[in-house]
């Protein structure tokens, strides 16, 4: 059996000789190094939980005083982490990464990333269950957590991107905000409605026909809540 498969090995050695090569990328400084699988790498530095983490949390942000931009900027600016791989993927083939880079994206910056999702994992919990959080230890993490994303933006070629989001984190938040606002001054002035009613009802208490003027009342009192569930809707 073995001395069937002998005259095959060299055969199988130029193979792997060449896929090798293959995988391989000299740079113009003269160095070589392994080209980088844009799918592989997802794999390994995934941002799933970071996703998981930042989005759900940015949701809960009325709760919360402390940084809300940047809570926001991180939420949409994890979103595309996959892109920032790819340009950090696109970037190192290209020679454009020089070893220490690399070694600070995915040795320092990643893990960095990483840890502090996992903390701020822990404090979206306790505000999912309406438990009071510390907002001083989630601004810092939030803050290193920005820091370090946009670092690793920038060593791919990705601090447009990066830019891009965080524009829309104030989009969104803004808009947020104005629907929060919106809100806010329709339930004052159904509230307010709601009052006027209830004195029209203690006015009508010592009148002659007090039931015909509470039918009116009821009326009024319907069609106004009708109003109400159509703005809700809208």
């Amino acid at each position: 059996m073995i001395n069937r498969l002998l005259p095959a090995i060299p055969m199988i050695l130029a193979a792997v000789s060449t896929a090798a090569a293959e995988n391989q990328i000299r740079c113009p400084s003269g160095e070589l190094r392994i080209r980088i699988d844009e799918k592989q790498l997802a794999i390994q530095y995934s941002g799933q939980e970071m996703v998981g983490t930042l989005g759900p949390l940015s949701f809960m942000g009325a709760r919360l005083t402390a940084a809300p931009k940047t809570l926001q900027t991180a939420a949409e600016a994890t979103q595309v982490w996959n892109e920032y791989l790819k340009g950090f993927a696109t970037a190192c083939n290209a020679c454009v990464i020089t070893k220490e880079q690399y070694a600070e994206a995915l040795k320092k910056l990643y893990p960095s990333l990483t840890g502090d999702a996992a903390a701020i994992e822990q404090i979206r919990q306790q505000l999912a269950v309406n438990r009071q959080v510390d907002e001083k230890r989630l601004s810092a993490l939030l803050d290193a957590y920005v820091s370090n994303l946009k670092r690793f933006a920038e060593i791919g070629g990705s601090e447009r991107l990066f830019q891009q989001m965080s524009v829309l984190a104030d989009e969104v938040r803004g808009t947020r905000e104005d629907v929060r606002q919106g809100r806010t001054e329709q339930r004052q002035g159904f509230e307010d409605v709601q009052s006027n009613l209830d004195e029209l009802k203690r006015a009508v208490a010592s009148l002659s026909k007090p039931q015909e003027v509470k039918a009116k009342i009821s009326a009024l009192k319907a069609k106004m809540l009708a109003r109400a569930d159509e703005a809700e809707m809208e």
